[in-house]
């Protein structure tokens, strides 16, 4: 099975290390004013992400869409200069970075406009996506934000390719769950994210037990509380027994998350969260199947 990346078709086998939910290039200036959300330095960024390289990583998924700055061109760039392996996203996040088309066209007409993407690349450059997403919801779903993400989950029942999902900080994710379900979408391919943001093992395990993926992706560990808890949650998940549906990564997205701007970078998973999840029992081998067996399945299964 083949992944499509930003520099071509790679084998699922060969991803290696991979997070799973990241930005390399992402700007929401435009519409917040914050300029720590701009993230547009590409020098910064690949000197950012050779400590991902340092630490094993071979893989990631800039799960950017249009409306909040995506740019193939500068994806390959990025690549080229890493040796990273990048997968490129696609569709629309949250509603007040939503590009006119979505209040305008019908949700078979935004399903369509996805999948020729998927099929012909962006625009002029050609480059393909690789797995869609970021689909945002708000606290509560909106209106708009529940016909972009029924219209992604006919892409990607078209496609095949995965799907992933932004849920930030409330049960959103169940009705994500339920609008993907009447889309009859793959669950096997859907990754519900940011499920870290909320601290209730029994949620996780619901999604789990739903065939989806549970994504922590939060995992920038800035401080000592917040990696314990992180790893405590990342400990539940293996003692419930749903190790197998857990996918990990760090959702690097500003400015002030980079080392430069006294963050902790791309590798906070490998060099902060790690040591904490040894004490817990959880130790290379474990972490092999969250960073390169279970994204493998996303992709191969």
């Amino acid at each position: 099975m083949t992944v499509q990346t930003v520099l071509g078709e790679t084998e699922a086998d060969q991803l290696g290390v991979t997070l799973m939910h990241e930005h390399v290039w992402i700007d929401r200036y435009s519409v917040t004013g914050d300029y720590n959300l701009r993230l547009t330095d590409v020098p910064l960024v690949v000197r950012e992400l050779a400590s991902l390289r340092e630490a094993g990583g071979t893989t990631l998924c800039d799960v950017t869409p249009p409306g909040i700055g995506r740019d193939p061109l500068v994806l390959q760039r990025i690549a080229r200069e890493t040796g990273l392996n990048i997968v490129m996203g696609a569709g629309w996040y949250l509603q007040e970075f939503h590009p006119r088309e979505v209040a305008e066209w019908s949700v078979s007409r935004l399903a369509d406009a996805l999948v020729l993407e998927i099929e012909q690349g962006v625009g002029e450059s050609g480059v393909k996506p690789g797995i869609i997403g970021e689909i945002a919801s708000s606290l509560m779903m909106s209106p708009a934000e529940e016909r972009a993400l029924r219209a992604a989950a006919r892409a990607q029942r078209s496609t095949g390719l995965p799907l992933s999902t932004h849920a930030f900080g409330s049960r959103v994710s169940l009705h994500q769950l339920e609008v993907l379900g009447e889309e009859d979408a793959d669950l096997s391919k859907c990754i519900i994210g940011h499920l870290d943001s909320v601290h209730d093992p029994e949620l996780h395990e619901q999604i789990a037990r739903s065939g989806a993926w549970v994504q922590f992706d939060l995992l920038r560990c800035q401080n000592d509380w917040e990696t314990g808890l992180r790893a405590d949650l990342i400990a539940e998940v293996f003692r419930r027994g749903f190790e197998d549906r857990l996918l990990l990564s760090q959702d690097v997205c500003m400015k002030s998350h980079m080392r430069a701007y006294g963050g902790t970078g791309y590798a906070a998973i490998f060099e902060r969260l790690a040591p904490e999840l040894r004490l817990r029992g959880i130790g290379a081998d474990e972490l092999r199947l969250l960073l390169v067996e279970n994204p493998r399945r996303v992709f191969a299964d």
